[in-house]
């Protein structure tokens, strides 16, 4: 049996709520047999709900299913490093980008390490972050640091 992630079911049935507006889970399951697929309406349901699928109107008012826009949340052996997205740097301080929800987490990593990259201190959001280094001069010493420290 195929991993959820990999299951051709799954990726068939993204690709048709992408593609079709598609209003009941009887449609998407007689969508899927036409394509192939020996799938009854409780799989497509189970399914919908592990792939995080919600309905919601479309532009001419009617239900249709839609994949979430932000991305799933991080597996729980996954390591820091797959949480950052990207961290750049002006002269004054050093921004990192975190997938949503994971910039509180983030940051306390730094903030353990603040004498090692060199930080006077850092505010989180929900998926951003600003790291003030102790001085202007080295931005771009605290921004290494915490690339080296974070990937």
């Amino acid at each position: 049996m195929p991993s959820f992630k990999k299951d051709p079911a799954v990726a068939a049935l993204k690709s048709l709520i992408h593609e079709k507006h598609l209003h009941t889970q009887q449609e998407l399951c007689q969508t899927m047999q036409e394509l192939g697929f020996n799938i009854n309406q409780s799989k497509v349901s189970r399914l919908l709900r592990r792939m995080n699928v919600v309905k919601c109107k479309d532009e001419d008012g009617h239900i249709t299913y839609r994949l979430p826009q932000e991305p799933a949340p991080p597996e729980a052996q996954a390591s820091v490093s797959d949480l950052v997205i990207m961290i750049d740097a002006n002269t004054h301080m050093v921004v990192v980008r975190t997938t949503p929800g994971a910039a509180p987490v983030i940051a306390r990593v730094l903030d353990y390490h603040k004498d090692q990259i060199g930080m006077l201190g850092c505010v989180a959001g929900d998926d951003t972050i600003l790291v003030t280094p102790k001085t202007d001069h080295n931005t771009q010493d605290c921004l290494h640091s915490v690339e080296k420290l974070l990937f």
